[in-house]
C-alpha cells in the first residue's frame, strides 16, 4: 500500500531533498505550493543605489535570501553598478551568494551558511559606516539583534513579502477528494498553516485529520494553538531528520497494531 504525504512547499528544482527522503522511505509526496512572495519597496531601494553608497556612508550590504537578490536585480537595472564595487556584501546561504555575484554590483563577499555564523564572521570585521539590511517580512530576529548588540549602524529595507500562492484554493479543491486519514500532512511554518485555513477553512480541516508532520517546534505550537494534534516534529529542519521521524513513527504504529 502506498504510504501518501501531502507536503505544504513548492517542490525545489531541479532536485528537492523532501521528495529523494519521502521515496527512499517508500513515501509517495505530493506537493502544494502555499507562500509566494512579490518584490517591496522597490522605489526606495533604486533611490539608494542610484544615490551610490558614498554619500549615505554605507560600507556594506547584508543580505540573507535569494528573494532579496531578486528584488536588488529589478532595483539595480539602470544603476551604475560601479559605485558600488567599494562595498562589501554579507551573505547568508552559499546560493545566494552566487545569485548576487551574478549582479556585479559588490566588490567583497563575506558568505556563511546561517545568520548566526554570518555574525560570527562580522565579529572580527572594524566597520566605519552603517550597513544596508535588505530584509523580508518574516526574518528572524538574529542579524537585528546582533547589529544593535554591536553598535553597528544599520538601515533596514523590506525587499519582499510574504502572501498565499495564487493557486493554494484550486489545489486543496483538486487534493481534497484524495486525502485519507492514514496519509500524512507537513507543515513549514505558522504563516502558511494560516494561508490553508484562509484559503478554505473546511478543506483544512480535512488536510488537518490526517497524521500531521512539522518542520519545527514553532510550527508545531502553532499547529497545536489551533487545536491540531501533532505526531512528528523534526529534531532538525530538514528533508532527512523530517521523514525519519514520521518512518519511525509509522513503524511503532505497525508493530502495535500486529
Amino acid at each position: 500500500m502506498t504510504r501518501r504525504a501531502w507536503v505544504f512547499k513548492a517542490k525545489g528544482e531541479p532536485e528537492d531533498e523532501y521528495e529523494a527522503q519521502f521515496r527512499e522511505h517508500g513515501y509517495s509526496p505530493e506537493f502544494i505550493p502555499v507562500l509566494d512572495h512579490h518584490c517591496a519597496s522597490l522605489p526606495e531601494l533604486r533611490l539608494i543605489l542610484e544615490s551610490g553608497p558614498s554619500g549615505q556612508g554605507i560600507t556594506g550590504v547584508i543580505v540573507t535570501s535569494q528573494r532579496a537578490v531578486e528584488t536588488l536585480a529589478k532595483a539595480s537595472e539602470r544603476v551604475n553598478k560601479g559605485l558600488w564595487h567599494t562595498v562589501s556584501a554579507y551573505v547568508v546561504g552559499p546560493t545566494t551568494a552566487e545569485c548576487l555575484r551574478q549582479l556585479d554590483l559588490f566588490g567583497d563577499y563575506v558568505v556563511a551558511d546561517k545568520a548566526t555564523a554570518l555574525c560570527n564572521q562580522m565579529e572580527r570585521i572594524q566597520f566605519d559606516g552603517q550597513l544596508l539590511f535588505l530584509a523580508g517580512d518574516k526574518r528572524r530576529e538574529v542579524i537585528p539583534n546582533w547589529l544593535a548588540g554591536a553598535k553597528i549602524p544599520f538601515k533596514e529595507i523590506r525587499t519582499y513579502a510574504t502572501c498565499a500562492h495564487p493557486r493554494l484554493s484550486d489545489r486543496l479543491t483538486e487534493a481534497a477528494p484524495n486525502v485519507q486519514k492514514s496519509d500524512w500532512t507537513v507543515y513549514f511554518s505558522p504563516s502558511g498553516i494560516n494561508y490553508i485555513q484562509q484559503a478554505n477553512p473546511v478543506l483544512a480541516d480535512q488536510f488537518f485529520n490526517t497524521k500531521v508532520a512539522a518542520i519545527g517546534p514553532t510550527t508545531a505550537d502553532h499547529l497545536v494553538s489551533l487545536g491540531i494534534k501533532v505526531d512528528v516534529i523534526a529534531s532538525r529542519p530538514d528533508g532527512y531528520h523530517l521523514v525519519a521521524a514520521m518512518a519511525e513513527y509509522d513503524q511503532k504504529i505497525n508493530e502495535i497494531s500486529r
